[in-house]
């Protein structure tokens, strides 16, 4: 499985320039579109991650992550809607806890956020290879749900599909996300992965949750799951944005690889490509945004 490791800036005081021009232009178009208020809890949720994540982390090798992991009973996989590379993070841990539940018979599932619940029918038919993609992504009313990275997405299945992994879709429909918050959003996924642990499995499972990366900070969906299981678990969170640790890290070693740190126990940052990357984006595809 390929690993994203990114060179960072070997001028720091120049990109980190530039991608503050970005984030002002990023919320000049929201202001003159209207959104500001619309996107003000948005903004709150968010402000809420990166006080948790904080600004400061240590560098670490990729093995290090997979190890976490693999030891783990739920990995919170972090995911940045316009950034296919982020599969291929979440297809190197999802292979590690494949091989981890070959060797202990523990059930592997995936849960979703790009897909919307009341599709599951669909994407089991995938699974089963009743569908083509394009018949999927239809089915599915993808273009409408979530609108983005459909290719990238399907890796995941392909892989879910061929290694026997059951997958969930957990998030509400387009339609049923009209006037919930993020936290609602977090409460609905929640209860969704709790039921993975309240079947009839004898073992207990081992779960891989891929969602926005504001969703899987410790305080956010994890908290939500956490507060609603009988037994403790425990919890891996692999988020892929965190600009103020990006900069932090650029300025300490310019110009240097990087493949993953480490925020605090069980919480690592693998930016699978740089900040500015990511505000670019971002901003290529406001339209695309479900805020």
């Amino acid at each position: 499985m390929t690993w994203p490791t990114i060179s960072l800036p070997k001028d720091p005081e120049l990109e980190e320039k530039y991608f503050h021009e970005l984030e002002e232009d990023i919320i000049q178009i929201e202001k003159e579109a209207g959104l500001l208020e619309k996107n003000a809890p948005f903004r709150k949720y968010e402000k809420e991650y990166f006080k948790e994540i904080g600004n400061s982390a240590t560098p670490v090798k990729a093995s290090r992550v997979i190890e976490a992991a693999s030891s783990a009973d739920i990995v919170y996989l972090g995911d940045y809607h316009f950034s296919p590379e982020c599969q291929d993070v979440q297809l190197a841990v999802l292979d590690a806890m494949a091989a981890k539940s070959a060797k202990d018979g523990r059930p592997l599932h995936l849960a979703v956020e790009f897909f919307a619940e009341p599709y599951q029918d669909a994407v089991d038919e995938y699974l089963a290879g009743k569908l083509t993609p394009g018949q999927l992504a239809h089915r599915t009313n993808f273009d409408e749900e979530m609108g983005v990275n459909f290719e990238s997405y399907v890796r995941l299945l392909d892989y879910a599909r061929d290694h026997g992994i059951a997958v969930h879709a957990t998030e509400y429909s387009r339609d049923d996300r009209k006037g919930k918050d993020l936290y609602a959003r977090d409460e609905h996924a929640a209860n969704s992965i709790v039921n993975l642990f309240d079947n009839d499995e004898v073992e207990r499972p081992r779960v891989a949750v891929v969602y926005g990366t504001y969703h899987t900070s410790p305080g956010h969906l994890p908290k939500q799951v956490d507060r609603r299981l009988d037994e403790p678990t425990r919890n891996v969170s692999i988020i892929s944005s965190a600009p103020d640790i990006y900069w932090s890290l650029a300025y300490s070693m310019p110009g240097e690889d990087l493949e993953a740190a480490r925020v605090k126990e069980d919480v690592f940052y693998v930016p699978e490509v740089s900040e500015t990357e990511h505000s670019e984006r971002y901003l290529n595809n406001l339209d695309a945004c479900q805020l």
